[in-house]
């Protein structure tokens, strides 16, 4: 292979912008690992992006990271945006790590962050069609101590 040259094509650039078809915006900063679905789509997550404009623009910055498809030609969809916007952050931020494909047609994953006011990060399955389901909010640990006897 030395000495061969090797073309390289950009198929998606993911840069936070609008996606054609409305909705949350593309995510940035990633991919995670691409995973290639029963239906032919690619499949991963942006840890950052996937902004829901509201009417006065993107809330709270730009996103909390998305999950998308994409076809081998490049149609990228985002199936689920995380929301900083949602003041309970029920749905998690930040995901890590990716998504690895289940043997009932989910792809599971996990989100650093959110998952309720007594949460520190989430489990969640998300479908081909974009149906996104919470399995797992991790605890907070509080660590209670006792004040020193005197």
């Amino acid at each position: 292979m030395l000495g061969q040259s090797v073309a390289f094509q950009t198929v998606v650039s993911f840069n936070n912008e609008a996606m054609p078809q409305g909705g949350a915006t593309s995510g940035y900063s990633g991919p995670t690992t691409l995973v290639q679905g029963a239906d032919g789509r690619l499949y991963a997550t942006t840890q950052g992006g996937g902004c829901v404009p509201g009417p006065n623009g993107c809330a709270n910055g730009s996103g909390s990271g998305t999950i998308f498809a994409m076809t081998t030609g490049g149609q990228l969809a985002t199936l689920h945006a995380f929301d900083p916007a949602n003041p309970t952050l029920q749905d998690g931020q930040y995901p890590q790590g990716g998504i690895i494909p289940g043997g009932n047609g989910l792809y599971y994953g996990t989100a650093q962050q959110g998952g309720g006011a007594k949460a520190l990060g989430i489990v969640f399955t998300i479908g081909a069609s974009g149906a996104y389901n919470v399995l797992y909010r991790f605890p907070k640990v509080i660590r209670l101590r006792r004040a020193p006897n005197r």
